[in-house]
């Protein structure tokens, strides 16, 4: 038997014995007297990648979790940013409970999810006398999600409606919901694969506000999701682990504010004002353009921008030219387009690859050179001002920061760091006027940029 249907067969006889108990008429008369809702999917529908924190002890492909209070772990989920709860209420394989989900609402603000496996409109009464603010309708677990949707939305709750494959997306839309979660985890392996809401989320287009579901570990899971289309992720187990560590939690759950780097500087007091509006990085282009200056040049304009860190732009360079632009120039970092091979030891933490979008995937090939921060660029090449499809850049580049460049100028950079969640955002021409750096432009793009992080 399938772990779904094992949990299933226990859930149906879970039901027969409270149903027995309180009938569906004494339920109803309590979910009524419950306090109002606080509104579920509400809280999921800002600005940005909305995160639920999970409270979750155990589970039948991890086992033994956490210890957790719930009351404190509620506490710390909302300290860290979090936008709403979910609370596992399964005793058997889940170490969950009624409590648990009582207890947990009490300690917060925010709105709750009841996760369970909800086979009977009983169910979701009990939800709701419970407290609860959303319950979880799973379609692998039902055939008709209709009848449970329907009393959520009778008691002024919200049902997140969780889809596994194209079948099960195609029943959840046709019955009306408006928020899916895409579960990345096989419920009858309980693998998890976040290419499932790649898959998905596209046949959704903007019809259900859409929450991604299980297998986030960092950073790098959020901004992929993201990128894919999800307005929400639901994090357990990787926050249940450090649920005592706000701090901790903190730096997954909210982006962090993204490095800027103003590129193609070709003066001393333009990297000024770049460094005075708070850029992160300047960029000098050593290699032939309408923007390239000498070495010499270069470090008049990094000594003119102390507090940014400085890049020399180079393309196709060897080791020995690599090395020798660093000398010169004073650079902290070369940045080579057209690297043919990785740089030797000595320089790897210096050297920034760029890499650019083909149809097959980055040029070059990303897994022939280690780096720990690479730099992404459109397939039109550095300066050309190009915008692409941003939204590939995550999955591309796998567990790595990367510098995002190519269109963005200051219209667009605050809500692709919103989507993205890049490590850090590049531009040049996108903040120029008829070929000139513009001060306004690049005071813009910074300011704009860094605060989006704060929406995200």
């Amino acid at each position: 038997m399938s772990v779904l249907r094992n949990i299933l067969a226990h859930k149906r006889a879970e039901l027969g014995q409270r149903a027995a108990q309180v009938s569906l008429a004494q339920i109803r008369r309590r979910a009524l007297a419950a306090a109002a809702p606080r509104g579920f999917a509400k809280a999921l529908s800002g600005p940005g990648l909305a995160v639920i924190a999970e409270l979750k002890r155990a589970s039948p492909s991890a086992g033994r979790i956490a210890d957790l209070d719930p009351s404190a772990v509620a506490a710390n989920y909302q300290l860290a940013g979090a936008a709403a709860l979910s609370v596992l209420t399964d005793e058997k394989f889940f170490a969950g409970s009624d409590e648990d989900l009582i207890r947990a609402r009490a300690a917060c603000r925010l709105p709750v999810l009841r996760k369970d496996f909800v086979i009977d409109p009983w169910q979701v009464h009990e939800a709701r006398a419970l407290g609860a603010d959303a319950v979880l309708v799973i379609m692998a677990a039902i055939e008709d999600p209709e009848p449970l949707l329907g009393v959520a939305g009778e008691l002024g709750m919200d049902a997140l409606v969780e889809v596994h494959d194209q079948s099960e997306l195609d029943r959840a839309l046709a019955a009306g919901a408006t928020l899916i979660g895409i579960n990345n985890r096989d419920l009858q392996t309980f693998r998890t694969d976040l290419a499932t809401t790649e898959r998905l989320a596209p046949q959704i287009g903007g019809q259900a506000v859409l929450v991604a579901e299980s297998g986030v570990k960092d950073k790098y899971d959020l901004a992929r999701l993201a990128a894919a289309g999800a307005d929400a992720v639901l994090i357990g187990e990787t926050l249940a682990r450090h649920s005592g560590d706000v701090d901790r939690m903190r730096a997954l759950i909210k982006a962090p504010s993204p490095r800027v780097k103003i590129c193609g500087i070709s003066n001393p007091a333009d990297a000024a004002a770049a460094s005075a509006a708070g850029a992160d990085f300047i960029g000098a282009i050593l290699a032939r353009s309408r923007r390239q200056v000498s070495p010499q040049r270069a470090r008049e304009i990094f000594a003119a921008a102390p507090n940014a860190k400085s890049v020399a732009v180079m393309v196709a360079a060897d080791a020995a030219e690599m090395a020798g632009a660093l000398d010169q120039t004073g650079a902290d970092y070369v940045q080579v387009h057209d690297l043919g091979k990785p740089p030797p030891r000595e320089l790897a933490e210096r050297v920034i690859p760029t890499f650019r979008v083909g149809s097959g995937g980055l040029e070059p090939d990303l897994g022939a050179i280690d780096a720990a921060l690479v730099h992404v660029d459109s397939p039109a090449g550095g300066g050309s001002g190009k915008a692409w499809d941003w939204t590939q850049a995550p999955r591309l580049v796998g567990r790595r920061n990367y510098l995002l460049s190519g269109g963005l100028d200051p219209e667009n950079v605050a809500a692709t760091v919103i989507r993205l969640r890049p490590w850090g955002v590049d531009v040049s021409s996108g903040v120029e006027t008829e070929g000139r750096k513009d001060r306004r432009k690049i005071a813009a793009f910074v300011e704009r940029a860094k605060r989006a992080a704060e929406l995200s």
